[in-house]
């Protein structure tokens, strides 16, 4: 494709976006570290997490903190007469 000096780039037409987008909601993105992701394919590992979240109905929440134990002392825990 020739291109002329005055004329703008060609834009992709909304089908070729759409291939695009397919193209990168099927690939396999598990293998590549996250500072080499694309920005588009962080939005679309966090695209597949929110899906995912649906999905088991769930939400992410941080764990509620454990109790502390408490040190068993027959004075205080024994049995009441």
């Amino acid at each position: 494709m020739i291109r002329h000096a005055g004329s703008p780039p060609k834009r992709s037409r909304p089908q070729e976006e759409s291939l695009q987008m397919d193209d990168i909601r099927n690939r396999d993105l598990s293998g590549i570290p996250d500072e080499d992701l694309s920005p588009a394919e962080k939005r679309e590992l966090q695209r597949r997490f929110n899906e995912f979240l649906t999905a088991i109905g769930g939400t992410l929440k941080k764990a509620k903190p454990k109790k502390k134990a408490v040190k068993w002392d027959p004075a205080v825990h024994g049995r009441k007469h």
